[in-house]
């Protein structure tokens, strides 16, 4: 007969946050029903100090070496117990699984089994649809391991190729570059065709529905044979508004809250990571300009929802390509500063040829990067100056007949803007 019927839930995100709930892996009861005199006793060890019943949802410390025909996925655990797996008999029910609390008088610690007296206990769960086979998930990955947090809740971890993949009762997560998984070296960039079969790879690897995962972090990066060494062009790449710019000995990084734009020599990062390089790379010049999308994607594009589907989406591709191209022309390009004594007819000119000379020998960017360090010291008492310090530095390096535009830029821009003729 059954005793007692008790109904577990997910808290809706409201109820969570008003009890300051932090687990989304915390399955609550919300209503049960006892039928037996007297009340059942067994589930007594997971009621907290406020009444409340609770467990959660954790991988099933057994289920990667449990068979066929006995195969649990996940178990239920709270207060530091394992109150039972959830066994599975037959898959084409797997709505239907069955359980029971451990049968040892001790603990695995040696300490008393508080579950030990209700030992011929059995349960009997009925699980709601939108399951996953893990045991298949778990035999595509290497390097397996599983720990215990401080609130008792189960993780596994393991890795496919240079993915690392998480399973909690949260829900299956993955972290690594798809670049790396898909081509045989990251030397080279995924095309939009190429994320896709990259994508429909891991979901028959991971026996998951890949294609729905929501996406937290996308990089975009194009290669470019320069004419000269990558770093000759940072210092023409000035300051960018709402970014930190920071330099770097090899890169040049632009960073904020949300994005980072990075520039960098493709060549000596492999040489530092002990990379076999192309052979067509030999004795050339390759700059790669990146665009990290790292925070709150769907207010970045303005979507509901990323999933990986939507990386091989030929409207958002072009959307994402966009945005880079963008965030390239956002960045202030700075001048060649030309000395021109044939316009030098007042002293105002005069001081104007000195002060380009100074900018000049200081760097256009150390200059931007004094008057941020200014502002830090409150050097002034109008914030307002610091902006206006900028602004008539940058028009002045920009003078007419004073200032060129560099080489090096227009070789940049002219690369970076022609690529968009190959983002389909």
């Amino acid at each position: 007969m059954i005793g007692t019927y008790y109904k577990l839930a997910l808290l809706p995100d409201e109820v969570r946050a008003a009890n300051k709930i932090r687990s989304k892996a915390r399955l609550d009861c919300i209503s049960f029903t006892d039928m037996v005199a007297g009340n059942y006793k067994g589930l007594t060890n997971f009621v907290n100090h406020k009444g409340q019943l609770f467990f959660y949802k954790t991988p099933c410390r057994d289920f990667v070496n449990t068979d066929s025909k006995r195969l649990a996925e996940w178990s239920l655990t709270g207060n530091g117990l394992n109150f039972s797996s959830i066994y599975i008999d037959d898959l084409d029910c797997p709505e239907i699984g069955y359980g029971y609390p451990n049968a040892n008088r001790l603990l695995s610690n040696g300490s008393i089994n508080p579950l030990f007296e209700f030992r011929n206990d059995g349960y009997l769960f009925l699980i709601k649809a939108g399951r996953f086979d893990l045991s298949k998930t778990l035999q595509g990955l290497s390097g397996i391991t599983e720990h215990t947090k401080d609130d008792g809740q189960v993780y596994v971890s393991g890795f496919l190729k240079n993915y690392k993949v998480n399973i909690s009762g949260q829900g299956v997560s993955l972290k690594g570059s798809l670049a790396k998984y898909f081509l045989p070296e990251n030397f080279h960039t995924l095309t939009r065709s190429d994320s896709a079969r990259a994508f429909e790879m891991m979901a028959d690897e991971l026996y998951l529905p890949i294609q729905k995962a929501n996406i937290n972090r996308i990089d975009f990066a194009q290669n470019f044979l320069m004419d000269f060494e990558p770093e000759a062009y940072y210092n023409f790449l000035g300051e960018c508004q709402y970014y930190n710019r920071q330099p770097q000995s090899k890169s040049l990084y632009y960073s904020n809250g949300l994005r980072q734009k990075v520039f960098y020599n493709k060549i000596a990062e492999g040489k530092a990571k002990g990379l076999r390089l192309p052979d067509v790379w030999n004795g050339q010049n390759v700059l790669r300009y990146e665009m990290r999308f790292t925070s709150r994607l769907p207010k970045q594009f303005n979507h509901a929802e990323i999933t990986a589907s939507s990386l091989s989406n030929e409207k958002f591709y072009m959307a994402i390509f966009d945005k880079w191209l963008a965030e390239y022309e956002a960045i202030n390009k700075l001048h060649s500063i030309n000395f021109n004594l044939s316009d030098m007819n007042s002293p105002k000119d005069f001081w104007k040829q000195i002060n380009l000379m100074a900018i000049n020998m200081i760097g256009q960017d150390k200059i931007m990067q004094e008057i941020e360090n200014l502002r830090n010291q409150r050097a002034f008492d109008k914030p307002e100056y610091y902006s206006r310090l900028k602004k008539e530095i940058k028009e002045l390096c920009n003078t007419p007949k004073m200032t060129a535009s560099s080489d090096l830029v227009a070789e940049l821009d002219k690369k970076i803007k022609s690529s968009k003729r190959y983002y389909r």
